[in-house]
């Protein structure tokens, strides 16, 4: 458990937070951007850690090959919607494969598992998945 600066006491933390996001895609298909993953103290709200990711999903190939088939105009503008949950994950074995018996020698790894949907100007969808641990 953390030591909280504001309630002077060790205290949980709170990781039902939503991720903040913070994405955009160029004209070529290319979805770039950040996410922060904040921790909480459970009794008074103070920040108590943090993680930043940053992310780059690649969807030039199906952009390019969409204005290909379809040439002409209204397929220039493209925006991006990003779904992000968060997952952690605590570690349980050390790395000689043996069970790690004490709780405070376990580590926990914070990641995200996001999907980037851009949608073209005439209304197609296209679709990636991005993961960090």
């Amino acid at each position: 458990m953390p030591k909280c600066q504001n309630c002077t006491q060790f205290t949980s933390k709170d990781t039902d937070t939503e991720p903040e996001v913070d994405v955009q895609v160029d004209d070529e298909g290319t979805v770039t951007g950040s996410v922060r993953i904040v921790n909480c103290c459970a009794e008074c709200g103070e920040e108590l850690e943090e993680t930043h990711f940053e992310i780059e999903v690649d969807l030039t190939g199906v952009v390019t090959e969409h204005r290909d088939a379809h040439p002409g105009k209204g397929h220039g503008k493209l925006d991006v919607e990003a779904n992000v949950t968060r997952s952690d994950e605590i570690q349980r074995v050390d790395r000689h494969g043996k069970p790690i018996k004490r709780s405070r020698y376990m580590r926990r790894y914070y990641g995200i598992d996001l999907v980037a949907t851009v949608t073209c100007e005439c209304g197609e969808t296209f679709e990636d998945t991005f993961t960090d641990r």
